[in-house]
């Protein structure tokens, strides 16, 4: 009896059997699908944790580099300005060395202008003075002349 019983209740153990496994199966993966998903969700919020920490990290280089331009421009500029004001000076300074040529140039012209009138005084009263002796000579031999005539 035991025989067929079984030989009835076996056919329809078989499908709950297997309903049994499959349901186990089941619950089994979806344990570990749950593990899967809290895995990656663990990882998408240590992957957002450093996507935001990477953008402050980028934020802050942003930040410093901007700072670090905006100090070398400040510091360029200082250079630059400095080299201006020098610049002027030594153009006030060429300025003024020139004008000190132009005037002693201008002193020299004038002091040759005088040397020059003095020489032309003194040349023109030689002059004067040789074609006084110059006469005094043609008067003498004009004289000695008329001796010896």
């Amino acid at each position: 009896m035991s025989q067929q019983l079984l030989a009835i209740y076996l056919p329809l153990l078989t499908p709950i059997v297997t309903f049994a496994i499959v349901m186990v199966g089941f619950l089994y993966n979806n344990s570990r699908l749950s593990d899967f998903r809290s895995g990656i969700g663990d990882l998408r919020s240590e992957f957002g944790g450093l996507r935001t920490e990477l953008r402050g990290n980028i934020e802050n280089l942003r930040i410093e580099l901007r700072g670090n331009i905006e100090n070398l421009r400040t510091e360029f500029r200082g250079d630059v300005e400095d080299l201006r004001t020098e610049l002027r000076g030594s153009v006030g300074d060429l300025r003024g060395s020139i004008g000190d040529i132009r005037g002693s140039m201008n002193d020299m012209r004038d002091m040759l202008r005088a040397e020059m009138r003095v020489v032309q005084t003194t040349m023109e009263k030689n002059h004067s003075e040789l074609l006084g002796k110059f006469a005094d000579l043609d008067t003498r031999v004009s004289h000695i002349e008329e001796r010896f005539h």
